[in-house]
């Protein structure tokens, strides 16, 4: 956590703060990670391209 907040910034404190423990943290980045890709599946689901282009 420290590198993290290091990184960010901030002190380790604030990010202990924000997100209550380092599970939250990654639990959150994950999230992040999944509705990102979610949206990127989306957009090819929803384009005007043959099927065997989206595949």
């Amino acid at each position: 956590m420290p590198e993290i907040a290091r990184q960010a910034g901030v002190s380790p404190v604030t990010v202990y703060n924000h997100f209550g423990n380092k599970e939250a943290l990654i639990k959150e980045i994950f999230k992040v990670f999944l509705d990102n890709l979610l949206d990127s599946y989306r957009k090819i689901i929803e384009a005007k391209m043959p099927f065997e282009e989206k595949l």
